[in-house]
Order: structure tokens, then C-alpha cells, then sequence
């Protein structure tokens, strides 16, 4: 680690051969390294957003940043694994508008899933997405969670910076998803979504097709870092823009209705 080596700049290699650049926003790897899980939020494939013909890879514009923009990668990285000759990222599936920005693993029910999302924006926002990959070939999204304000006919009527951005800069008190994370990709129960000046959003999981929020917490500033939920003392841990860094837990008889195990507090 401390004599890092740039191995090269690779594109990704589609199951035809063509290989081509793409923009990754954020990445996942599964426990084996063998597979990627990639944000993505344009490629010179032009298999995310068809329609858009004349963006370049990391162009900002709302066809390719938006909260519907992208998808997520899944790429076979056994090449790079097995350290072979000419190695190649190859592309097993897209996950079409799962949502370009930071793909978390989950299993849910000894299933695996993604859980993704778009990023900022002007109201509606973004929100998570569930997609189920016990198929990796074909990736199905399942479920989202969204909250009140992440639906059109709550918004306000756009302001002119909301206007002049092409909706990706969203008024101060916009809730809307930056980063997501769960309490455990092994066995989840539990997502931990960052909304901004939503706060922190936890959902139950168990059903993917119908996330159900039971907690949040909510300082006033916006919270735009990653949720961790500390195993060993349930402590969940993050931080906000101007308030810092918090450590909360969930209620012992919210933890029970949830099934997960009694934690004391700990100093």
C-alpha cells in the first residue's frame, strides 16, 4: 500500500468485444472481488441514456446526472483477480435508472440486491432503489423508498436557480438522496439513507418491493455523508454539513420489533 502502481485506464468490455470509456461516479465490490457494482452515469456505449447522443462521458446535464440518469454496472472483474495477461472489465449487465450514485450490496431474505440512487437535484430530489441480482444477467429493479417531498405533486414551484440549473441545484430544505448504506450486506434489515435536509432516513428492508421508514433523525443542516451502523454497540454514525458528527441508536423496542438483538448502551 504505501508504493501504489497505476496499472492502467481501463473501459469497460461488452459481452460483443467492444470495449468503450464510461464515467463510474462510485463502486462496490463483492467480498471475493470478482464483481464491481458501478455508478455510472454515462458511457460512449450510449446504453444508459440512449436518447443522449452528444454527451460525452461525465457531462452535466440532466439526461446523464439526474435522479432517473445512469444506472449501475455489473462488471466481471475475474481478470484482474486471476492477475491475467490483458485483462478486461467485462460487462454482465446494466442496471438501467437503478441509480448512478455510490451502489450499496444487500441480502435481503438470502437474496442479493443493489441499493442505489440518484444525487441532489432540485425537488423532487433523488431517492434509493432496490434491484434484485440473483440473476446478474438481468437485473430487476424491485423496490425505492421515497419520502413525502420526493414526489412532483409536493414540490414547490421552481425557483430560478432550480430554473437556470436545469433542476440540478435544488433550493436550501430540498430532501433528497446523496449517500445510502445498510446496516449489514450479509443480512440486511435496515437502510441508512443520508436525505440532506431530510436528515437521516432509516427503512426496514425486509420487504424489498415496499421499504417502510421507522426512524429518522433530523439536526436541521443538511446530512450528506455515509451511514455506518457499528455492529458490535448499534451505534449508527454520521455527519452533517455544519453540525458534525453524530452518533445515534435505535430504540431497544424498536430493535426487538425489527428482530435484531438487544444492545446496551455503552460508554
Amino acid at each position: 500500500p504505501s508504493r501504489p502502481r497505476f496499472v492502467g485506464k481501463f473501459g469497460v468490455t461488452h459481452k460483443n468485444g467492444e470495449a468503450y470509456p464510461f464515467a463510474p461516479h462510485a463502486l462496490a465490490f463483492s467480498p471475493d472481488g470478482r464483481r464491481i457494482y458501478v455508478g455510472v452515469n454515462s458511457s460512449h456505449g450510449h446504453d444508459l441514456q440512449p436518447d443522449v447522443t452528444d454527451a460525452p462521458p461525465g457531462a452535466m446535464n440532466f439526461a446523464t446526472v439526474g435522479r432517473d440518469a445512469g444506472g449501475v454496472y455489473i462488471i466481471d472483474n475475474s481478470d484482474f483477480v486471476r492477475r491475467k495477461a490483458d485483462p478486461k472489465l467485462r460487462l454482465i449487465a446494466t442496471a438501467l435508472h437503478a441509480g448512478w450514485h455510490s451502489p450499496v450490496r444487500a441480502t435481503i431474505g438470502r437474496r442479493p440486491y443493489l441499493v442505489s440512487a440518484g444525487e441532489l437535484g432540485a425537488c423532487p430530489g433523488a431517492w434509493p432503489r432496490i434491484t434484485a441480482i440473483r440473476d446478474e444477467t438481468k437485473p430487476v429493479r424491485t423496490g425505492e423508498f421515497r419520502l413525502a417531498m420526493n414526489r412532483q405533486e409536493n414540490c414547490p414551484e421552481p425557483n430560478a436557480i432550480e430554473k437556470g440549473s436545469d433542476g440540478l441545484v435544488a433550493r436550501a430544505g430540498t430532501p433528497s438522496s446523496h449517500f445510502q448504506e445498510v446496516d449489514d450486506p450479509a443480512n440486511t434489515r435496515l437502510g441508512l439513507f443520508g436525505f440532506l435536509f431530510g436528515g437521516v432516513r432509516i427503512a426496514d428492508l425486509r420487504n424489498p418491493a415496499d421499504p417502510v421508514e421507522v426512524a429518522y433523525f433530523k439536526p436541521g443542516d443538511p446530512c450528506a455523508s455515509r451511514v455506518h451502523q457499528d455492529p458490535a454497540t448499534g451505534n449508527i454514525w454520521f455527519a452533517c454539513n455544519t453540525s458534525g458528527f453524530w452518533v445515534i441508536q435505535l430504540k431497544p423496542g424498536l430493535r426487538r420489533q425489527l428482530g435484531m438483538p438487544d444492545i446496551g448502551r455503552r460508554r
